[in-house]
C-alpha cells in the first residue's frame, strides 16, 4: 500500500496528464458513454418498412 504523499504525488501527476489530455480513458468508461437513440424499436421498424416497402413497390412497377 502505498503512503499518502506517494498517492498525493501520483493524484497530482495524473491531475496534469488529464488537464493536458494524455491520460487513455480506460474501456469501461468508454462503455459508459454510449448514446442511445431516442426512437424506440417500433418506430425504427415503421420507418424500415415504409422504405423497403415503397422501394419494393416501385421495382414491382418497373418489371410489370
Amino acid at each position: 500500500m502505498a503512503s499518502t504523499p506517494t498517492l498525493r504525488q501520483k493524484n497530482q501527476l495524473y491531475k496534469n496528464r488529464s488537464e493536458k489530455g494524455t491520460v487513455a480513458v480506460k474501456a469501461s468508461e468508454k462503455t459508459k458513454v454510449v448514446k442511445k437513440t431516442n426512437y424506440s424499436y417500433w418506430a425504427i421498424g415503421i420507418l424500415g418498412f415504409a422504405l423497403f416497402g415503397g422501394a419494393l413497390l416501385q421495382l414491382i412497377d418497373l418489371i410489370l
